[in-house]
């Protein structure tokens, strides 16, 4: 294979993985033998069989742990409250550790090897989870991936080994079908983060291997949503209590801050906010670790500097913890389709309680924007000594034509402008 005059690619933002648009050869054996275990790779069906034949009989557990499994169940009434429960079971019981080696690189430990020892890596574990379910009667799928800078198997119609990186378990159910990544003793049940999301795997099944893929969530299952009361006081200093509902992928955001310090929780949120003079106090995270994970996050703020005082006038920023600063970077001749990786939805509604002696002087009007890339509305409205700021913005996951960049920029160019929306007080 030769390459000639093949010229550097500028990189402009929000543009495809490299490896989508920029040549490649892609090699893969069709008959092969791998330390003593012959295969085939003509289709996936023939290399879901080889996978099959690696891991046949290494899915068995001790009497003992067998019987304690099935005590800890008892009579299944839930199938998913039982998946559940065995999962955080396997959570508890191991940890991921990477050893390949030889064959191993493709081959689980057996599960008794995981069971005693209480680790393994993504395919021992994968291994082993099935092996917990076996013992209560619910079938899974060992199941091919990938993850991360793997983006699993984008080459359909050509079976190669290297399209997959990692292991899960997928356990079908009547309503619904269930997936665990059984790498971590974090992870909510049956919820996969949007990197391991929508991707095309390889289910490993007796007769053979079979394509499908995992499930992905639409912008109104991945939502930041904040309430928030602030006092505003007549020298401009303020004093307020947030709360703050994440969920889907956007629980994947805050998921690291709940196990963390709480200075460090103070240091995310004060770098996150980037309000002057801001103190926080009252840290509480509670999460809700499901299928579509969620987690509440509530605080107490007081700062001295809020709002800037000129003269007779206050001028008070609206859009107080989620303002949007800056634009995607404008490129001339661009080259490449424009893409944004996943859809989302924010709502944060915000009372300000108005100081005495003051009245409104300018009230900022309310802004919508609709296209193809997302929408956002914002809306103020004023009852008495209270003003009510709400700002809702869903973004939109999708490819577009290079041609449509402009519109992308404009759109999030918009956005910042109207976060920037100040209420004018005037002293009486």
């Amino acid at each position: 294979w030769k390459l000639d005059t093949l010229f550097a690619i500028r990189e402009e933002p929000y543009s495809p993985e490299i490896y989508t648009f920029t040549p490649q050869v892609l090699i893969a054996p069709t008959q092969f033998t791998y330390d003593g275990f012959p295969g085939k790779m003509t289709t996936w069906n023939e290399f879901g069989t080889w996978i099959w034949k690696l891991n046949e009989g290494r899915d068995q557990l001790p009497a003992q742990r067998q019987t304690e499994i099935r005590n800890m169940v008892g009579e299944i009434s839930d199938t998913v409250a039982v998946v559940k429960q065995l999962y955080e079971y396997m959570q508890k019981r191991t940890r991921y550790v990477g050893i390949q080696l030889g064959i191993g690189g493709f081959q689980p430990f057996p599960a008794e090897t995981v069971d005693r020892l209480g680790y393994g890596d993504c395919k021992a574990l994968s291994n082993y989870m099935r092996a917990i379910l076996n013992c209560v009667g619910i079938p899974s799928v060992y199941t091919v991936a990938g993850v991360a800078s793997n983006p699993g198997i984008l080459y359909t119609e050509f079976p190669s080994i290297n399209q997959n990186n990692h292991a899960v378990v997928c356990v079908p159910v009547n309503k619904d079908t269930l997936w665990l990544e059984c790498t971590s003793q974090t992870q909510p049940f049956g919820f996969f983060s949007e990197p391991s999301a929508n991707r095309t795997v390889l289910l490993i099944t007796e007769n053979g291997g079979v394509l499908t893929k995992t499930p992905k969530l639409n912008a109104r299952q991945n939502q930041q949503l904040r309430n928030a009361e602030i006092n505003i006081a007549p020298d401009g200093s303020m004093n307020g209590s947030v709360t703050t509902y994440y969920s889907g992928y956007q629980y994947d955001f805050v998921a690291p801050v709940i196990t963390e310090s709480y200075k460090e929780q103070e240091k995310e949120l004060l770098d996150d906010m980037a309000l002057p003079g801001l103190k926080i106090s009252g840290i509480n995270y509670s999460a809700d670790k499901n299928i579509l994970p969620s987690a509440s996050e509530t605080f107490s703020i007081n700062s001295d500097l809020f709002a800037t005082k000129t003269g007779t006038r206050l001028f008070i920023p609206l859009n107080v913890f989620n303002k949007r600063r800056s634009s995607p970077q404008k490129t001339e001749n661009r080259q490449l389709p424009v893409v944004q990786d996943f859809s989302y939805y924010d709502k944060d509604s915000l009372t300000f309680l108005l100081p005495e002696g003051y009245q409104t002087e300018t009230l900022p009007k309310g802004k919508t924007i609709n296209t193809e890339f997302g929408e956002y509305i914002s809306n103020i409205t004023q009852a008495e000594n209270k003003i009510t700021y709400t700002r809702e913005i869903t973004i939109y996951k999708g490819e577009w034509p290079k041609e449509k960049y402009d519109g992308f920029v404009e759109f999030f160019s918009k956005i910042v402008e109207f976060d920037k929306a100040k209420l004018v007080m005037k002293q009486l």
